[in-house]
C-alpha cells in the first residue's frame, strides 16, 4: 500500500471540512483498518484454501508422518506468520510521518512473530518426540527429556529476544549481563539442569526404559515406568497408584530394575520350608524299598544304594553292630533329592538356569530346606501360582518321608501336652 494514499486521504478529509487533527486521525484509522482487513483475509485464505491444497498433496504421499503433522495444527501455527508479516511491511502506510507509531507497531509485530515461531518450534519438537516414540528402540532410548530441554532453551532464547527488543539493547549485551546473575539463574534452573544431566546419564547408560519394572524404596515406587520427562519419572505401581519423583533420584540414589529378569525369561523362586530336626532319621531297608515306588526317586535310590554298599564293603563298616558305622541314607537327604527331581521335572521351571535344593543352617526354627529355581512365567500371578504349587506339593510330601514341618507350639500343642483332669487329680492325692 502506497504511503502517499494516506496524505491524499488526509487532504480530501480536510477539504470536506474536517480539522487537521481529525483528518489525520480518521485517515490513519481507515488505512490501519484496511491493513488489518488485508492481514485477516490473507490468514483466512492461507488457512482454508492453501491448507486444503496442501492437505490433498499430503494425503497422496506414502508416508504417514506428514498427515499427522497437519492434524496436529502445525500448519496453522506457521500460518500465523502471514498476517504478522503483512502488518509489519504495511505499517508505513498508516504511520508515515509518525516514527513513534511505526516503531510501536513494528515492535508489536516482532513480538508476535517471535511468539508464533516459538509456539511452532515447541509444537514441532513435540511432534518429533511422538514420531520417534513409534520406533522399536524408542523405549530403550527415550528422548523426551532431551526434547523438553530443547523446548526450554527455545523459550529462554525467545524471552531474551523479547527483552532485547523491548529494551532496545543488543542480545550480546544482555548475554554479557547474564554473567552477573548467573548464580540466580543456576538457582532458578537447577532442577532442569540436573534433570537434563540425569536424563543423559540414564539414556546413555540404558539404565531405565519405558515399560521397565523398577523398585525405588525411597520414593515409594514399585511398578512399571510409564513416562520419563526432563524433570520427573512416573511409575504406575502394582496397586494401580501412580508415583512421580525427580529423575535425579535414579542417579543419586539406589533402585532395582527387573528388566534383566524379563529379558532372561525366568523369575527367581527363593523360598524355604523348615523341617523339624527331631523327625530326621536313618532309613531302614523297608523304607528304601517303599520309597523306590516313587518313579522320579527310584534311579537316585538305586545309584545311592550301590555307592553306599560299595563304600561300606571297602571300609569294612558293619552297620548291624551300630547304625553310625559307615554310610546310610537319611529321610532328609532322600527328601532333598526328591524335591530336586520334582522341581527339575516341573514343566514351569527353567531347566537351563540355576536350580538348587539346598539345606541351610539349622537353628531354633528347625532345618530350612531352600528351593532356588527360576520359573518360566515372569508374570506376577503365574509366578505366584507356580511357587505355591511347588510348596503345596512338598509340604504334602513330607509325611511320606516321615518328616514333619517345624512350627512353633500352638494352643493345641499345649493342650495335647498338658495332663488330663484325672492325672491332675491323682497327682493332687499323692
Amino acid at each position: 500500500m502506497d504511503p502517499r494514499f494516506l496524505s491524499v486521504l488526509m487532504d480530501r478529509l480536510t477539504a470536506w471540512g474536517f480539522g487537521s487533527f481529525w483528518s489525520e486521525l480518521i485517515a490513519r484509522g481507515v488505512v490501519g483498518l484496511g491493513v488489518v482487513i488485508i492481514a485477516v483475509l490473507a490468514w483466512i485464505v492461507t488457512n482454508r484454501i492453501v491448507y486444503r491444497i496442501l492437505a490433498r498433496i499430503v494425503r497422496r504421499t506414502r508416508v504417514t508422518w506428514d498427515d499427522e503433522l497437519l492434524e496436529r495444527g502445525l500448519f496453522h501455527r506457521v500460518a500465523l506468520l502471514i498476517p504478522i508479516l503483512i502488518v509489519w511491511f504495511l505499517a508505513p502506510a498508516f504511520s508515515a510521518g509518525r516514527d513513534v507509531l511505526l516503531h510501536i507497531v513494528r515492535v508489536l509485530a516482532d513480538l508476535a512473530a517471535i511468539m508464533a515461531v516459538t509456539l511452532t518450534l515447541t509444537r514441532a519438537l513435540s511432534f518429533v518426540n511422538d514420531v520417534y516414540n513409534r520406533r522399536r528402540d524408542a523405549a530403550r532410548r527415550p528422548i523426551k527429556g532431551l526434547i523438553q530441554a530443547v523446548q526450554v532453551f527455545t523459550i529462554a532464547a525467545a524471552a531474551i529476544l523479547v527483552f532485547s527488543i523491548v529494551t532496545e539493547k543488543p542480545v550480546s549485551g544482555l548475554m554479557a549481563g547474564l554473567g552477573a546473575v548467573s548464580a540466580v539463574l543456576m538457582l532458578v534452573f537447577r532442577d532442569p539442569l540436573m534433570g537434563l544431566v540425569s536424563g543423559f546419564q540414564i539414556s546413555s547408560n540404558d539404565m531405565v526404559r519405558i515399560g521397565d519394572w523398577i523398585e525405588v524404596p525411597s520414593q515409594g515406587a514399585d511398578g512399571d515406568v510409564i513416562d520419563i520427562s526432563l524433570l520427573n519419572v512416573t511409575v504406575r505401581n502394582f496397586d494401580k497408584t501412580y508415583v512421580t519423583f525427580p529423575i535425579q533420584a535414579l542417579t543419586t540414589g539406589g533402585f532395582k530394575n527387573w528388566r534383566g529378569m524379563s529379558e532372561a525369561g525366568g523369575r527367581r523362586i527363593k523360598r524355604s520350608l523348615s523341617i523339624d530336626a527331631t523327625s530326621v532319621r536313618f532309613l531302614r531297608g523297608e523304607d528304601v524299598q517303599r520309597l523306590k515306588s516313587i518313579a522320579i526317586l527310584k534311579p537316585y535310590l538305586e545309584r545311592r544304594e550301590s555307592e553306599i554298599e560299595e563304600y561300606n564293603q571297602s571300609t569294612g563298616a558293619n552297620r548291624k553292630r551300630h547304625p553310625l558305622n559307615g554310610r546310610a541314607l537319611t529321610n532328609l537327604g532322600v527328601f532333598r533329592a526328591y524335591a530336586r527331581a520334582y522341581v527339575d521335572a516341573h514343566p514351569k521351571v527353567q531347566s537351563d538356569m540355576t536350580l538348587l535344593v539346598r539345606q541351610l543352617q539349622g537353628g531354633p526354627e528347625g532345618i530350612p530346606m531352600e528351593i532356588y529355581v527360576f520359573s518360566v512365567d515372569t508374570a506376577w500371578a503365574l509366578y505366584e501360582e507356580l511357587q505355591s504349587d511347588i510348596f503345596d506339593h512338598l509340604f504334602a510330601a513330607l509325611g511320606e518321608f516321615d518328616l514333619r514341618p517345624f512350627q512353633n507350639p500352638t494352643g493345641s500343642d499345649f493342650r495335647a501336652a498338658a495332663p488330663t483332669q484325672k492325672m491332675s487329680a491323682d497327682l493332687a492325692q499323692s
